[in-house]
């Protein structure tokens, strides 16, 4: 006698026929994604020898391409120069930044500070370095939350680079002109 076959198992047994077939489609896909990338290497590698024997046939020296050893040496050779090379351009910025804030502190002190309080204390540019450096550790970056597409570090670099020479030109167009109008 036949097994009779509810709603609810037909429904399970339709379900269960849909996930294979989305299986087996989902395989057939990857399969033919690596399929087309291996053709599409076979054409890079052939049209790659084809130049190579163009270049040849004219005459031109091709270099013989390197073993890994040569690409591991020349990659440690690269590291060894760039890394020391990178600290010293890390902490050259860092000197300028701290330097470059601390005169900018140690003359506002003396433009702005001292004539409005004078029992305030004089300070030296070391002492006004030091004092930046200590707001400076407090300085929250907060953190952008923008693509890399978007963000123009180079054009934020620099500005980082020429904005203490900015804000001691605004200060001192401020204590030359302004001031001893009595704005």
């Amino acid at each position: 006698m036949g097994s009779i076959i509810t709603p609810n198992q037909e429904v399970l047994i339709l379900i269960k026929n849909t996930m294979e077939d989305n299986h087996k489609s989902s395989f057939q896909k990857r399969l033919e994604r690596k399929i087309q990338e291996a053709e599409e290497e076979k054409i890079k590698s052939e049209i790659k020898n084809k130049l190579l024997e163009e270049m040849k046939a004219k005459g031109v020296k091709i270099p013989p391409e390197r073993t890994p050893t040569e690409n591991f040496i020349i990659k440690s050779i690269t590291l060894i120069i760039a890394a020391p090379l990178t600290a010293l351009i890390f902490l050259g910025a860092l000197a300028w930044g701290a330097f470059a804030w601390g005169f900018v502190l140690y003359k506002f002190w003396q433009w702005f500070l001292l004539p409005v309080f004078p029992t305030l204390p004089h300070i030296s540019i070391s002492q006004a370095v030091g004092l930046m450096i200590v707001v400076q550790l407090f300085d929250k970056n907060i953190p952008q939350v923008f693509d890399d597409e978007f963000l123009n570090t180079d054009k934020k670099n620099y500005f980082d680079i020429i904005s203490p020479i900015i804000a001691f030109v605004f200060g001192w167009i401020v204590w030359f002109f302004l001031i001893p109008l009595g704005f």
